[in-house]
C-alpha cells in the first residue's frame, strides 16, 4: 500500500491468503487466474538482509555471491529444499533461509513474452529444466521487471 511500510505476513496472517492462492504448477508457478504465482528461493543471511531492508517486496542481484549475474526461482519447493541441503554440505551458510515469493498472475507468461521482443544478444530470461522443475533465471535485465510484479517475500525457514 502506499505510504506503508511493508511488513512480512505473520503465518497467522497469510492463513486467509494461502487459502486463496493455489500452489504452483509445475513449468508456469501460476496458481490459475484469481490464485498468485508462488515462486521459492533459498538465499544467505548477507542477502536475506538485503531483502528485509528493501521491505520484503524485492530480489537483488546484489549482496548474494560476488559477480552474481543472474538468480533462480522456482516453483517447486521441494527443488529449492534439495538444492539448498546439498549446497550447504558444499558451502556453509550460503543457502541457509528459504523464502517464498508471491508474484501476480500472469508474471510468468509475461517474463516468457520479454524474450519474444530480443533480436539479438542473450535473452533477459533462462528458462532452465532441472530434475523435471522449469526454474527461472532473472538477469539484470529482468530482475526489475520481476520485483514489479512481488507481492510479498516470506521466510519460510531460518
Amino acid at each position: 500500500m502506499p505510504g506503508h511500510a511493508a511488513v512480512p505476513p505473520t503465518p497467522a496472517a497469510t492463513v486467509g491468503m494461502l487459502r486463496w492462492a493455489s500452489n504452483s504448477v509445475p513449468g508456469g508457478g501460476s496458481g490459475g487466474t484469481q490464485g498468485v504465482e508462488l515462486f521459492y528461493r533459498a538465499v544467505s543471511s548477507k542477502a536475506l538482509t538485503r531483502i528485509t531492508e528493501n521491505g520484503w517486496t524485492r530480489l537483488s542481484l546484489k549482496g548474494s555471491r560476488s559477480g552474481q549475474r543472474e538468480l533462480f526461482v522456482s516453483p517447486s519447493l521441494a527443488y529449492v529444499a534439495r538444492f539448498a541441503a546439498g549446497a550447504k554440505r558444499a558451502k556453509q551458510g550460503d543457502y541457509d533461509h528459504l523464502l517464498e515469493i508471491h508474484i501476480r498472475p500472469g508474471t510468468t507468461n509475461a517474463l516468457r513474452q520479454l524474450n519474444e521482443t530480443v533480436t539479438t544478444g542473450r535473452y533477459p530470461v533462462h528458462f532452465k529444466w532441472e530434475k523435471g522443475t522449469e526454474n527461472i533465471s532473472l538477469r539484470a535485465e529482468s530482475i526489475d521487471f520481476f520485483n514489479q510484479h512481488i507481492l510479498f517475500i516470506r521466510e519460510i525457514s531460518p
